[in-house]
Order: structure tokens, then C-alpha cells, then sequence
């Protein structure tokens, strides 16, 4: 394994890795949770399709984007294999080779948008924003995010990682949750909800947004209590 992952893998071994893949369908669960059932939600990078389980659980019809043929192909076969195995009739999810940076999808085209394990490798505030001006234009809905945050025990290995690191495109950078929550709101974009996978542990949060010039209240199903923490 080259040294940097190596060390990063440890940023997820604070927890065992089952409780901490647990954790983070909890997480990214309670982040959609108020969003309808049958919505159009857009995962991008899909990577493998991580998420296929959950969003066919809750009947979302699901584009899958990413900047690799590879990837893609790993997230067909594992639909395949998911619905096959569940014995679900849901409708296959598109599957488009596109830029994450620059997605050339029509204004408010989504209900939802889903964007996991992508912040962590963009190290400046310009590069976050522009990537969630994008993501807050081609979403009528919430934006559901992933993050690095920097004050958790998880952050330490990645931060050494960084130190270390010669490949800018496969380092992860651990980000304060409030220079995080600054560059949603310069993108237009209102934090509605904020989840942590292990508040303290993992560096790893989810948070929910909104477009800032938009009624929260009119993007979910129905208002739900005692979940999340108030962005």
C-alpha cells in the first residue's frame, strides 16, 4: 500500500470498520431523510455506488456521475448485483461519464444532490465554492455534503498524510467545520443540518444545505426533531 494511504487508513480506525461504514449510512441516512421518496437525486462521483442500498430503499430515482469509466462500471455491476439480490424492480439509475467540477447539467435539475468523499481532496476555500456554486445550481433541493472536519481525533493521521504527501489529487484535507460552513454560504448555499459520523472521532461529517435565497422548510417531506445539530 504507498505510505500515504497508509497512514490515512488510520484517520477510519479510531472505530472498527464496520461500526464506522455503520455510522456513515446513519449519517448520510439522516441527512435524507426528510427528503420525498420518488425525489430525482443525483450522486456525484458516485465512486462504486456506496450508497446504492439506501437510495433505493427510500424509491429515489438516482443519476450516477463520475470523471471515471472505471468507476462507473463498478457502480453498474454493483446495482446489478443489489437489485438482483433484493429483488427490486426499481428503475436502473443513469450512469454519465462528466466532470464533478464543472457538471453540465441544466439549472435546478435535481430534487436532491448527493456529493461524498469529493471536498476532502479540494485544499483551497476558491476551489470548494466554485465546486458548490455548481452543485447549489443543478439542485432544486438540498445539497448533501461530505467533509473532512479538522477538530476531531481522525483529522491527526490525515493532516501527517498531507505533510507527507507528494499527490496532490489523492491527499485529504481536514477543514475547521467553520471555514467549511463560511464556504457553503459564499456559494450561496444556507446549512440547514449538520450530522457527524462519530462527533469527535471521525473527521468525517455530512451537512445539509440549501439555496440561500430559498424557504428550507419547502425542500423536505415534513419537519422531523432530535437528529441533527443546528448548522
Amino acid at each position: 500500500m504507498h505510505a500515504d494511504r497508509a497512514i490515512e487508513r488510520t484517520a477510519d480506525s479510531f472505530v472498527s470498520d464496520g461500526w464506522a461504514r455503520r455510522r456513515e449510512i446513519r449519517s448520510i441516512g439522516r441527512a435524507l431523510s426528510r427528503v420525498p421518496g420518488g425525489s430525482a437525486v443525483l450522486t456525484i462521483p458516485c465512486g462504486s455506488g456506496c450508497w446504492f442500498e439506501l437510495l433505493m430503499q427510500r424509491g429515489f430515482r438516482i443519476t450516477c456521475a463520475d470523471s471515471s469509466h472505471s468507476a462507473l462500471e463498478d457502480a453498474s455491476r454493483r446495482w446489478k448485483k443489489i437489485a438482483e439480490h433484493a429483488k427490486s424492480n426499481a428503475p436502473e439509475p443513469s450512469f454519465l461519464l462528466i466532470d464533478s467540477l464543472q457538471p453540465s447539467f441544466p439549472d435546478r435539475h435535481f430534487d436532491a444532490v448527493i456529493c461524498t468523499g469529493f471536498f476532502d481532496c479540494l485544499d483551497t476555500s476558491e476551489r470548494r465554492i466554485e465546486a458548490l456554486k455548481q452543485l447549489r445550481r443543478i439542485s432544486r433541493g438540498p445539497v448533501i455534503v461530505s467533509f473532512c472536519n479538522a477538530f476531531a481525533l481522525g483529522a491527526l493521521p490525515l493532516n501527517v498524510a498531507r505533510r507527507k504527501s507528494t499527490d496532490d489529487s489523492r491527499r485529504r484535507t481536514p477543514v475547521p467545520v467553520w471555514a467549511f460552513l463560511n464556504d457553503l454560504r459564499r456559494a450561496g448555499l444556507k446549512p440547514v443540518e449538520r450530522h457527524a459520523v462519530l462527533w469527535g472521532i471521525s473527521p468525517l461529517w455530512h451537512i445539509v444545505s440549501v439555496p440561500a435565497s430559498g424557504n428550507a422548510s419547502s425542500f423536505f417531506a415534513s419537519p422531523r426533531t432530535g437528529v441533527a445539530k443546528a448548522a
